[in-house]
């Protein structure tokens, strides 16, 4: 009952106060009510809606205060959201049997095995948080097996098609953004938290905060990516500390949908027959790396991956590579 009444008093107060004193006033609330006994008056919520409500505010509220991003947040409210509008049951009588149930009709709907995968990722966060809170017994997503993934192959730029993507680049601004992402391989949400002054134009490091996997690591530019955004910092007649900023006032730092929008027109102006987008420069620097015979474990920590199977997917791109090489070798007309 305590909780609950901590709950309610934050779920009031997170849309006037910073999560930073959200967390103060929890421990306020916490401390002042160690000694206090509370008894129930009232009745539990009415309706089942209502319950569903309550939990999902409660949720959303103390992840936030935990840190997780918005973008995290927003994908597991709506996977549990459309999972309650087709079983209209409370959260706390969901079975697996509910879960197979939804998935299944998600799947049904055309998405992809990891679409789907991901979906019950989604839910399963969820109520792992709420078994280890105490609102649930156990997570019943867990007795619903992960579907059986056809990984596709590690996707990459070939050589031809960077030098294109290159002599597309008619502003400062985006050949930088793209000679970044290709020598950092950072991911795309990590660019806009980046400012001037963090960057060490003597070494090209640069420290950034991985949101994903909660933590810090280092960056790294190589020769051309900081010649190129010294370059476009030096073009810019604007004080702002973002590293890539509107080019019109108040001249505000470009966000993560503002980064793909310029690489996807990028793609276009180099009219490559394929999607260009983020996420595909940092693949294509894993991917040289490995095909330079750079240690899996070392790439593994430039990319931040916490989980070393992920990385092992360029290891297998770069051996396409070399097969293919071999081939050639011994098998071309002549040879």
């Amino acid at each position: 009952m305590k909780e609950k009444i901590i709950n309610e008093i934050l779920m009031q107060m997170e849309p006037h106060i910073s999560t930073e004193t959200l967390r103060i006033l929890e421990t306020v609330i916490i401390k002042a009510l160690y000694y206090v006994e509370v008894v129930k008056k009232e009745t539990e919520l009415s309706t089942e809606m209502d319950d569903n409500l309550y939990l999902l505010q409660m949720y959303e509220m103390n992840v936030k205060k935990d840190g997780l991003s918005e973008k995290t947040v927003k994908a597991y409210m709506g996977a549990m959201r459309n999972m309650l509008c087709v079983t209209d049951k409370n959260i706390r009588h969901i079975t697996s049997v509910d879960i197979k149930y939804y998935l299944d009709l998600y799947a049904g709907k055309g998405n992809n095995v990891r679409t789907v995968n991901n979906e019950r990722r989604f839910l399963s966060a969820v109520f792992t948080w709420f078994r280890k809170h105490g609102i649930i017994n156990a997570n019943p997503v867990e007795a619903v097996p992960i579907k059986k993934e056809r990984k596709p192959p590690i996707d990459y730029l070939k050589g031809v098609e960077i030098e294109k993507l290159r002599v597309a680049c008619k502003e400062p601004r985006d050949r930088a953004l793209m000679e970044f992402l290709l020598s950092t391989g950072a991911r795309i949400g990590e660019v806009p938290q980046i400012r001037r002054q963090d960057i060490d134009w003597n070494t090209g490091e640069i420290l950034i905060y991985a949101h994903k996997t909660s933590d810090y690591r280092t960056v790294y530019l190589n020769d051309v990516a900081m010649v190129h955004l010294e370059k476009y910092l030096d073009s810019r007649e604007d004080n702002s500390e973002a590293l890539f900023a509107g080019v019109r006032a108040p001249y505000n730092t470009v966000h993560e949908d503002g980064l793909r929008l310029i690489i996807k027109r990028i793609g276009e102006k180099a009219g490559l027959k394929r999607r260009v987008y983020p996420h595909l420069f940092r693949k294509t620097m894993a991917t040289t790396l490995r095909m330079k015979d750079c240690a899996i474990e070392d790439i593994q920590q430039i990319l931040g991956h916490k989980d070393p199977s992920t990385t092992l997917g360029f290891y297998a791109a770069a051996n396409q590579v070399h097969l293919r090489q071999v081939h050639n070798r011994y098998m071309s007309v002549g040879a």
